[in-house]
């Protein structure tokens, strides 16, 4: 495996599309947006977010020149979140989540970012373990997922050095 993970730029915007729209459908019980909403996203729409010109920054993972997972990076309410957070089954326990969430962590602490959020459930066991893993600490606030109300997101936090 030759992985490299970089921000998408507007040429990505295919890419960004494709697994964004392939992480809703893999594991919809894990993102707050749906995939009928993603859907409707225009050319233009994801050539922005690609782009960086809309909120979130998005990084793609890459083995060679295949991407296999993503992860975003948005200001919530005047905290910096770690968001969309996937890998493709097929490369899964290979070091690829960890290396996302480096990316992401570095990219936060060069806007000067002291701390990241994100929100997870803790019935998703894998990512929660990845989470602790990576230095982030689990809070005492919980939200239903807003995609579905019956799983509650719990945030995790990490401070970044």
């Amino acid at each position: 495996m030759v992985l490299s993970v970089r921000q998408t730029t507007e040429e990505d915007w295919c890419e960004l599309k494709a697994l964004r729209l392939e992480s809703l459908t893999e594991s919809p019980e894990s993102f707050g947006l749906t995939l009928s909403a993603a859907s409707v996203y225009t050319e233009a729409q994801w050539k922005d977010r690609a782009g960086n010109r809309t909120p979130p920054t998005y990084f793609i993972a890459h083995d060679a020149d295949v991407p296999i997972g993503l992860v975003g990076g948005v200001m919530i309410n005047s905290a910096f979140n770690l968001i969309a957070m996937w890998v493709a089954p097929s490369h899964r326990s290979r070091g690829i989540g960890r290396a996302l969430v480096r990316k992401l962590l570095s990219f936060a602490k060069s806007r000067g970012e002291s701390e990241v959020s994100l929100m997870v459930s803790p019935l998703n066991a894998t990512a929660y373990s990845l989470y602790k893993r990576m230095g982030f600490v689990s809070t005492e606030y919980f939200e239903p997922l807003e995609s579905d109300p019956n799983i509650n997101l719990q945030r995790m936090t990490a401070k970044i050095n």
